[in-house]
C-alpha cells in the first residue's frame, strides 16, 4: 500500500510538472516580488461563445497618485497574463527587416481613459447605437443602460473636444522601453523539437487568450460605467481618484523562443512583440502582444515600473491639464445626461 501511494504521488507530480501550473506559480512569485498585486485564475465571459473562460493571472499596480486642484488621479497598470510552457516545441516568429519595425509598432494598442475614449469613438459611429453592433470591442456597450444614458452625449459636439490622457501627451507608446527593444513577430509557429509528439497551436491559443481576456475584462461594465459617469458629473475632492488606466496583454513563455528573418536566419530571443489581429461580432483588436521568456520576467517588470514612474512624474508636471479635461467632461455630462 505504501509503495502504491508513493507511485501515485510520483505520477501526480510528474503530470503536474507537464502542465503550466508550476510556471503560473513562478510567474505570480516574480510579479509579487516587484510590488504588483495579482489574482490567479481570473474569470471572464466569452461573449462570442457565451461561456466563462479563465485567464491565468491578472496583475495590478495602482500605487501612484497625484493630487490636482480640482481632482485627484491614480495611475494604474493592469497586466493580462497567459502562461505557457513547452519542452518539446520551440516558438518561432517571422520578423520584418529592422528598418520596417517602427511601422509595425503602431499596432500596439493601449487603453487609457475609458469614458472619454468610448464616447469619442462612439461619436464617430453613432449608428451602432441603433443597429446594435458595437464598434469598440466591448459587447456591453450595446446594453440598454448605455442606450438610455449615452446617446445625447455621444452625439454632442462637446464630446469631440474632450481629450484622454494619451492625447494630452502624458502617456506615449514610445515611452515603454522594453517594447522598443523587442523584435516584431509578424507570424508565430510552434516547431517540434523532438520527432515524436503532435503539432501544437500554443502560440495562437495564447494570443487568443490574452486578447479576449483584455477585451472582456474591462474595468467598467455597463453599470460601472454609468456610476463613473454619475460621479464625474458631481465631481469633488471627496470622491475617489480618477483612474488613468493602462491595459497590457502579456504572455510569459517557459521554453525556447526564436525569431527568423530572411537575412539573419534563426536567432534565439528572450522577448518578442507578437502581432495579433482578430475580429468577431462582439469584439476586434489589432495589437502587439509582448511575449517574455520566464527568465526575463523580472527584467520586464523592472523596465515597466521605471516607465510608470516616468509617466507618474509627467502627470505631476501636467496635472493642471488633467484638471481642465475632467472639468470639461463633468460639464459635458451635466449638460447632456443628467
Amino acid at each position: 500500500m505504501k509503495d502504491g501511494k508513493k507511485d501515485l504521488k510520483s505520477f501526480i507530480e510528474s503530470q503536474i510538472d507537464k502542465t503550466g501550473f508550476p510556471t503560473e506559480l513562478e510567474v505570480m512569485e516574480k510579479v509579487g516580488s516587484k510590488g504588483w498585486d495579482y489574482v490567479p485564475s481570473s474569470l471572464y465571459h466569452d461573449y462570442d461563445e457565451d461561456k466563462w473562460r479563465e485567464i491565468d493571472v491578472m496583475a495590478f499596480n495602482c500605487e501612484r497618485e497625484v493630487e490636482g486642484q480640482f481632482a485627484s488621479y491614480k495611475l494604474c497598470a493592469d497586466l493580462v497574463l497567459d502562461c505557457k510552457k513547452s519542452s518539446d516545441h520551440a516558438w518561432v516568429f517571422i520578423v520584418p527587416p529592422k528598418k520596417q519595425e517602427d511601422e509595425w509598432r503602431r499596432l500596439f494598442d493601449i487603453d487609457f481613459f475609458e469614458p472619454i475614449r468610448i464616447t469619442k469613438q462612439f461619436s464617430l459611429h453613432s449608428s451602432s447605437i441603433e443597429k446594435g453592433v458595437p464598434q469598440l470591442s466591448r459587447p456591453w456597450l450595446d446594453s440598454a443602460l448605455i442606450r438610455k444614458h449615452l446617446p445625447s452625449l455621444i452625439r454632442s459636439k462637446e464630446t469631440a473636444k474632450l481629450k484622454d490622457f494619451h492625447e494630452l501627451g502624458l502617456i506615449k507608446k514610445e515611452g515603454f522601453q522594453y517594447f522598443t527593444k523587442s523584435r516584431i513577430g509578424l507570424y508565430g509557429k510552434d516547431i517540434k523539437i523532438q520527432k515524436n509528439g503532435k503539432s501544437r497551436t500554443q502560440v495562437f491559443e495564447a494570443l487568443l487568450a490574452v486578447n479576449k481576456a483584455l477585451s472582456y475584462t474591462a474595468k467598467m461594465d455597463g453599470n460601472g460605467m454609468y456610476f463613473t459617469i454619475e460621479s464625474l458629473s458631481n465631481i469633488s475632492k471627496s470622491l475617489k481618484p480618477r483612474t488613468i488606466e493602462i491595459l497590457i496583454p502579456l504572455i510569459v513563455f517557459d521554453g525556447t523562443l526564436y525569431s527568423w528573418e530572411k537575412h539573419e536566419g534563426a536567432i534565439e530571443q528572450k522577448q518578442i512583440l507578437a502581432r495579433s489581429a482578430h475580429r468577431s461580432d462582439n469584439y476586434e483588436w489589432s495589437r502587439l502582444v509582448p511575449i517574455v521568456h520566464i527568465d526575463q520576467l523580472t527584467v520586464f517588470l523592472d523596465y515597466l515600473n521605471k516607465d510608470l514612474d516616468k509617466i507618474h512624474r509627467s502627470i505631476i508636471r501636467e496635472v493642471e491639464k488633467c484638471d481642465v479635461q475632467i472639468k470639461n467632461l463633468a460639464t459635458t455630462l451635466v449638460q447632456h445626461i443628467l
